[in-house]
């Protein structure tokens, strides 16, 4: 379904990604957001489906649960900034698997926890993790969408989010109602701990299949690492149409002309290299 655009030996970014076309390469990370998608909707909701049974276990108050159910909504509130600064500074695809594995990790520690103040402060993690996946899932996904197709794929996004709405309660059905406890004087282990355990692993796996996929070209054009975003154009190029990387036909990528600010115009000076400095991340970061 690629536009056939000729030989171009200089091109701006978007004739650049329309030329590399669409197809497997696209299909197969449309999958994989949705995924992503799904995922960041089963870990914010997971909790309903724990309080009833871990109530018990943990001897919580009304308030305690309160709390319980504040934690997650806490943690997002503080992660969203923190998300976001790394994923403009370090990268799209570094920051994800990050994100994903926080969250991943902390939701296994905290299905095995055995006090209610470790339980609390993991899923209040948790939280502050998945801010990450739900901040930075959209961008990702979107820069590497041609204009015409941008808008259809994202908002393809949320039926996924509804899928895993969907899913969560039907495994919780199948998993919390087991006759599962394994109780000794010291650890207490019992079937809603194996529901946050298996919900938790996505996140884990996700993060593996990740580290196959390519950091976002418009990241990197935006950075002024033209190179790497050509490099990674090819290879999309090649997924799309089976044809040799050689045969893309963009050779450079170029500015869009900038009509607001002479200096932006003449600065070669990488954005990357800047916004790496310490002295911007603590400026970033207040």
């Amino acid at each position: 379904m690629g536009l056939d655009f000729g030989e171009q030996f200089d091109a701006t970014f978007e004739n650049a990604l329309a030329a590399a076309g669409y197809g497997k390469f696209h299909y197969i990370l449309v999958i994989f957001g949705g995924l992503l998608y799904a995922y960041a909707a089963i870990s914010i909701t997971v909790l309903s489906f724990v309080l009833p049974s871990a109530q018990c276990d943990f001897g919580m108050t009304s308030s305690d649960k309160g709390w319980l159910n504040a934690a997650p909504m806490l943690g997002m509130v503080f992660g969203s900034y923190f998300w976001g600064c790394l994923a403009d500074t370090q990268g799209r695809k570094i920051t994800l698997i990050g994100a994903l594995l926080v969250d991943g990790l902390c939701g296994i520690a905290s299905s095995v926890a055995q006090y209610y103040g470790v339980f609390l402060a993991l899923r209040f993690i948790n939280g502050f993790a998945v801010t990450g996946t739900l901040g930075i899932c959209f961008p990702y996904l979107g820069e590497f969408q041609p204009t015409a197709y941008r808008e259809k794929v994202l908002c393809w996004l949320e039926m996924f989010w509804t899928g895993g709405i969907i899913v969560l309660p039907a495994v919780a059905w199948l998993l919390i109602p087991l006759n599962l406890r394994i109780e000794t004087p010291y650890f207490l282990y019992s079937s809603w701990n194996l529901f946050v355990t298996l919900v938790s692993v996505p996140s884990i796996l996700l993060a593996l299949w990740l580290t196959r996929f390519p950091e976002s070209p418009k990241f990197l054009f935006e950075c002024g690492e033209y190179d790497q975003a050509l490099d990674i154009l090819r290879q999309m190029f090649s997924a799309n149409t089976g044809k040799e990387i050689e045969h893309y036909p963009v050779k450079s990528l170029r500015e869009k002309p900038h009509r607001i600010s002479i200096v932006s115009m003449t600065s070669t000076k990488s954005n990357k290299s800047i916004l790496r400095s310490r002295k911007a991340m603590k400026a970033l970061l207040g």
